[in-house]
């Protein structure tokens, strides 16, 4: 069957109209390969296929005539009407005799008639909306901090540095025995017995998209059971970041990345994470490094975050106590693993 794409001449790519009628069509427009008919509660009838034309029929429903001309070797125009018997028709014309494929899809109020198939092109629709609003919150993520005249972004979104901080350091982990608490250089494993310290900073999100701080070039991309999903980038001058227990990985290594550019998904928790959470580690010279100082350094000038800073700081020496009283308990209970 021949596959083909249509190209709207520019004589009016939309016609909206209204007769007054409860059940008529509203709207017939050309978008992006498929024919689309707007309704308010017509009963679509029949369609009659012709060597040179598809006719579709509504029943119960009205439509003040309306035409598209379309210049493309396949179709030449559109054109849609009424009669006495409130029955509406909306009839395709094609240029010449030939197999064309189509496909219907038929929703509540929207009848669509699609060039070959309805899958693909609303396909590709979605993935172009979802590049739109990707943009869209690249060019919204806050600065977190800078480090070596480069700028490292926020990577989540539709958060402020203020949000970060109450998902971060001012949280509260449910499990705060398993999952320990969220700043860095906190302890991990005690509850098995055994200890080692955190080298990264925990953040409690879910069902979100993490993007990459800055410019880089993935380096490591993959699972381990502890980790689950997660990728590191190399930013240059031996500077990178890693983003841990991601449900999904959206980059490959090898892959050069624009900063804002998506890495993975936090869907869940992953790995030994009890919660769903973003590990994120910032290396200099490939040795991690505390991110907060420079969270504080960045932020100096505003009084307000570096309070918040401070009051969830002042508290750390408590959780941390309150944690250990837990972990003791915990062993003696269950003993050491």
């Amino acid at each position: 069957m021949m596959m083909f794409f249509l190209r709207l001449l520019l004589l009016g790519a939309i016609f909206s109209f209204s007769s007054g009628f409860a059940a008529e069509i509203t709207a017939v427009t050309f978008e992006q390969s498929r024919i689309v008919i707007r309704h308010t509660g017509c009963q679509a009838q029949s369609l009659v296929r012709e060597e040179q034309r598809l006719i579709l029929s509504f029943t119960a429903c009205q439509a003040t005539e309306g035409r598209l001309l379309l210049l493309d070797k396949a179709i030449t125009n559109l054109h849609w009407l009424s009669d006495d018997s409130q029955r509406a028709q909306v009839i395709i014309q094609f240029a010449l005799a030939q197999d064309y494929a189509f496909e219907i899809d038929e929703q509540e109020n929207l009848y669509q008639i699609c060039f070959p198939r309805c899958h693909n092109l609303l396909k590709q629709q979605s993935e172009l909306n979802l590049n739109a609003l990707n943009q869209l919150e690249k060019m919204t993520l806050p600065t977190l901090f800078t480090l070596q005249n480069k700028t490292f972004l926020m990577p989540l979104p539709n958060m402020r540095i203020e949000d970060f901080l109450d998902r971060s350091i001012g949280y509260v982990p449910q499990d705060v025995v398993r999952d320990g608490l969220p700043h860095f250089g906190s302890k991990r494993d005690d509850w098995l017995g055994k200890s080692r310290p955190h080298l990264g900073y925990d953040i409690y999100v879910d069902n979100v998209p993490v993007f990459v701080m800055a410019d880089g070039v993935v380096i490591r991309a993959t699972h381990s059971r502890l980790s689950g999903a997660y990728v590191k980038v190399h930013h240059g001058n031996q500077l990178y970041t890693v983003y841990v227990h991601l449900k999904d990985i959206a980059v490959q290594e090898g892959q050069t990345l624009q900063q804002g550019d998506i890495v993975g998904y936090i869907r869940g928790p992953a790995g030994n994470a009890v919660e769903a959470q973003l590990h994120l580690e910032v290396k200099i010279n490939d040795m991690s490094t505390d991110p907060l100082p420079l969270i504080k350094d960045y932020y100096q000038n505003q009084a307000q975050i570096l309070q918040k800073i401070t009051h969830y700081e002042s508290l750390l020496p408590q959780l941390i106590r309150g944690r250990e009283q837990k972990v003791r308990e915990f062993l003696e209970q269950n003993g050491a693993r």
